[in-house]
């Protein structure tokens, strides 16, 4: 039975995805380049101990929070860091809170620290950031902004889109992108959609080296 020349490669096809869907559609990470530093504080549900766990550079409750062994300031790993790196090149530097010096390489991330205080950052409740009414620990709204969210922003996976869609628009639009590929009818070989000089390779044993490079001439 013949291929039908409307039957869809999967961008899978061509590009390598850590995760999908369970109807075999690319689960793409979001857009968002922003998340390294802290939540913003009308994300967080009121908690009395969330204002020890706030970082003072970006003011929001760390994704990532890393702690100061001399003095217990928490601050987001991104926000230390940069600051580190704009002010000297010497690892060490004073505590933007209360000024006490320490080694940048003496830091500890949140999961290396005490029971107590991994206990209370895991209480913390967040809002996801999308609006979509999502509500988690930060652990957990760290992976649901990130890959789960219906409304975080996806970038298209054909070569040569590149377009940006809430990733519940995102589907569709990569059954009708114009930079999808389809199966040919008589070659059975992957070609662009809207391809209209595709020259059918004849020649039955074809290496995969060549195919790629006939694809992608």
């Amino acid at each position: 039975m013949a291929q039908s020349s409307i039957v869809k490669i999967p961008s899978t096809w061509f590009h390598l995805h850590h995760r999908m869907k369970a109807n075999g559609k690319p689960m793409l990470h979001s857009e968002e380049h922003n998340f390294d530093i802290g939540f913003n504080s009308n994300l967080i549900f009121p908690n009395p101990a969330a204002k020890h766990f706030l970082c003072s550079i970006c003011k929001g409750l760390p994704r990532y929070p890393y702690l100061l062994p001399k003095c217990g300031h928490v601050f987001c790993y991104e926000c230390i860091t940069n600051l580190q790196s704009t002010t000297q090149t010497n690892p060490t530097l004073p505590c933007p809170n209360c000024e006490i010096s320490f080694d940048i390489t003496e830091m500890v991330a949140i999961e290396m620290a005490s029971d107590a205080q991994r206990n209370i950052y895991a209480s913390f409740l967040v809002r996801c950031p999308y609006q979509c009414g999502y509500v988690s620990s930060p652990k957990a709204v760290i992976q649901h902004e990130s890959w789960k969210c219906s409304k975080r922003p996806v970038k298209c996976t054909n070569l040569g889109c590149g377009l940006v869609l809430p990733d519940q628009e995102m589907e569709m639009h990569l059954e009708q992108c114009s930079h999808r590929y389809i199966f040919c009818d008589k070659c059975h070989l992957p070609k662009l959609v809207n391809n209209n000089a595709h020259e059918c390779l004849t020649t039955e044993s074809v290496s995969a080296k060549c195919i790629i490079s006939y694809l992608f001439k």
